[in-house]
């Protein structure tokens, strides 16, 4: 079944179900307070780690981006990509791409091929609301959660009427070399469109992007300036939601994104010819859900998957296409009940069944993962604490037990003390397992997951003052990961997997952030820092140097922020900081580098019930010459502007 195929199937089967449902709804209006659908895993068991909610006007401001720049400008999560529209991965706490699940509506979006998600293909636009969940939990979210994870989900309003926000943005790169003048190199438009009444909601996004990519960089420090060719990309996709009352206790909902993503991939710096070969990632992701909330249970049925394909072509390769495709299907229950006073019960049923196939396989490889999870949470006025257990069936195949601890204590007032403990894994990835000689590498059948532990703890500290409230945070923490799976040259300089590595890290991440009110004036500051020492601690490969801090991955990595609003003005100004890292066997050395991004915004009341919003948006402001790859260029200052059309019923 080919790709449109699917899209259409999937988007028939999503359309028959709000539609029945809407069939089965009698005249009645159920007066009841509106049902939000949570993600019951991280809001309720997730006791004791570390979650940094993005709120909405940071997601509001980079709603011209991908999801890799605004993680790479709000966050410590350690960002990795190919330079801009590059194929972008991720490290938290220290660990690999492969070590932090992507949790989409509940759904995880990591590939089963290499087990990571390119974050350049998630448009902010698409996302209501997004957490940064740090430290391990393989409990809650299986296989590749050893590190942290980041959750993404649509959120609808009942009652909330018409509401509309079109949106269209154009960027524009500096000219350095004197050759050429300002131009037009971005195009973006989008949108959302959603109505809310007391029984149903449902929302339409959609999102275009055409980017030349045509910036100019030097090679060199005090070098000539040069354009960069063969580097543009564009995008397009759309993204359909629905959530619909049944009953005074009952409801039902759909969620579907659909993304097309093109990619021009140029050649390093360090090369003098032009790049020839280009990537396109296609994205489907399915939930369907329904969701009863009784006073004594909660039961949560959901349905979803997440279809990838990915095309890369290089006429040099033989073959000089590739076709990379994927599909993970997901079917899990949900129960929470509460069994005594403050004693709540949560189990957790879930099958996940996994199919890819490219060329470099013999066939369609598949994988079923069958997981049982048990979870038990007190609460009171003091204390918060919960423990859970999770038992996975992989094709048969019995996978050693996890568990984790966590618990939330309020000491005074104010203060709070908040620890997690977990036991941790990760699945060998397809790649890894399957991929067949192709003259410079080969997969591995014999590799065994990898296993570990991850902790934390820290003080949390806020203060609500008039109309000031002021928060932060110290935490400590480290992960210890056996059997790391790297790919090194065997004796026939043949690339292949194998379980190497003993690798621990540790740190700690301090966080403050001040909001004020006064009259018309409203201030927000933030700061953040973390300091991550990830090393390997032992190894059988002689390439591997234990002692030394993990390739790229920055030992010192900050941020701080300040948002000043005042009246229908708004300013915004965010300025990060990322250490030195190592590459190529510890011998190259990335220098550290700061960035400041600058965004100015008015909304104007056009009418009653319409509102324009014009703004601008400085990235780069200080011109600062980075890479986050080596050899792969990076853009100086750019600007983008952009006007917004608000429309409230």
């Amino acid at each position: 079944m080919n790709y449109k195929i699917k899209i259409a199937t999937t988007g028939l089967l999503v359309f028959l179900l709000t539609s029945s449902a809407f069939a089965d709804i009698t005249d009645t209006i159920y007066t009841i307070e509106e049902i939000q659908v949570k993600a019951n895993r991280l809001e309720q068991y997730l006791i004791g780690s570390s979650v940094q909610q993005i709120d909405s006007q940071t997601l509001n401001n980079y709603q011209s981006q991908s999801l890799a720049e605004l993680l790479s400008h709000q966050s410590l999560v350690s960002v990795k990509t190919y330079g801009p529209g590059g194929v972008a991965g991720i490290s938290i706490r220290g660990g690999g791409s492969h070590h932090a699940s992507v949790i989409w509506n509940g759904i995880n979006i990591q590939s089963p091929m290499n087990g990571e998600v390119n974050f350049s293909t998630l448009p902010v636009s698409f996302i209501d609301k997004a957490y940064i969940q740090f430290g391990g939990a393989t409990t809650l979210f299986g296989s590749g959660t050893a590190t942290g994870s980041i959750h993404m989900s649509d959120v609808l309003h009942l009652n909330s009427g018409f509401q509309a926000d079109i949106s269209g943005y154009m960027g524009i790169n500096h000219p350095y070399s004197g050759l050429q003048s300002f131009g037009i190199s971005n195009c973006l438009q989008s949108g959302k469109i959603s109505y809310g009444s007391k029984r149903w909601a449902s929302s339409l996004k959609f999102f275009y992007q055409d980017n030349k990519n045509d910036f100019e960089y030097q090679k060199t420090t005090n070098g000539p300036y040069e354009k960069l060719v063969h580097g543009s990309y564009n995008q397009y996709g759309i993204a359909q939601s629905n959530k619909i009352i049944l009953g005074e206790k009952s409801v039902i909902g759909s969620d579907i994104w659909l993304l097309n993503f093109y990619k021009e991939v140029p050649s390093l710096m360090s090369s003098y010819d032009t790049g020839q070969s280009n990537q396109t990632d296609r994205n489907l992701m399915y939930s369907v859900y329904y969701k009863y909330l009784g006073p004594d249970v909660q039961i949560k049925l959901q349905s979803g998957g997440f279809y990838n394909q990915v095309l890369y072509e290089n006429p040099l390769l033989e073959p000089p296409v590739t076709n990379n495709r994927s599909f993970s299907s997901i079917n899990v229950v949900e129960l929470n009940s509460e069994i005594f006073q403050n004693f709540q019960l949560g189990l957790i049923f879930e099958y996940k069944n996994e199919r890819a196939l490219t060329g470099f396989y013999s066939e369609w490889k598949t994988r079923n993962i069958i997981s049982p999870v048990l979870s038990v949470l007190y609460e009171n006025n003091k204390l918060a604490a919960v423990a859970s257990i999770r038992k996975e069936f992989v094709d048969g195949s019995f996978i050693p037990l996890v568990f984790s601890t966590g618990l939330d204590l309020n000491i005074i007032p104010g203060v709070n003390l908040k620890a997690q403990l977990s036991k941790n894994y990760s699945l060998p990835t397809f790649n890894n397992l399957y991929w067949e000689f192709d003259g410079w590498s080969v997969g591995n059948p014999d590799l065994l997951p990898e296993t570990g532990w991850s902790g934390e703890a820290g003080l949390h500290y806020s203060l609500t003052r008039d109309k000031i409230q002021f928060n932060s945070s110290a935490v400590f923490f480290q992960n210890n990961i056996s059997n790391w799976m790297k790919w090194f040259p065997d004796s026939n300089k043949v690339w292949t997997p194998v379980n190497v590595q003993e690798g621990i890290s540790k740190g700690m991440e301090l966080d403050a952030s001040v909001n004020s009110e006064f009259n018309k004036l409203q201030v927000s500051l933030k700061a953040r820092y973390g300091y991550t020492n990830a090393i390997a601690t032992e190894s059988g490969e002689a390439d591997i140097q234990t002692g030394k801090q993990m390739l790229y991955v920055p030992k010192h990595q900050a941020y701080v922020g300040a948002n000043i609003a005042y009246k229908i003005y708004l300013v915004e100004y965010t300025h990060n900081f990322v250490g030195e890292r190592t590459y190529d066997n510890y011998v190259g050395v990335l220098r550290p580098y700061t960035i400041g991004n600058l965004t100015l915004q008015a909304s104007i009341p056009a009418k009653q019930k319409i509102q324009l919003v014009i703004f601008s948006k400085i990235n780069n402001l200080w011109n600062t010459e980075y890479q986050m790859k080596n050899s792969y260029a990076t853009p100086l200052r750019q600007y983008i502007f952009g006007i917004k059309f608000l429309f409230n019923q």
